[in-house]
């Protein structure tokens, strides 16, 4: 299961850069450049729901992370087929 978040960081840079070495030294996340001093983009990387819902409250009780939001989960099923949605019609 693959999620991208948007980690808010709070603090002085040094905090700041604290908390994003700590984000990136772990191995179920991808880490991009920090948005306007405060939006990290993150994408995580679980086996499941339960993990990413962990590693989110992990992302959350580190120092330095004000909010995390997530903006995309992609689902896989078991047999390794594509879960995909349809959009929603007006009538």
């Amino acid at each position: 299961m693959i999620s991208s978040v948007i980690a808010t960081l709070a603090g002085e840079a040094e905090t700041k850069t604290r908390t994003i070495s700590t984000i990136m030294d772990n191995p179920l996340l991808e880490v991009g450049e920090l948005i306007d001093g405060y939006s990290l983009p993150v994408t995580i990387d679980s086996s499941g729901r339960e993990e990413s819902e962990e590693i989110t409250k992990w992302l959350l009780a580190i120092e330095g992370v004000a909010d995390v939001n997530v903006v995309f989960v992609h689902f896989e099923q078991t047999d390794g087929s594509v879960c995909q949605s349809k959009p929603k019609t007006e009538n």
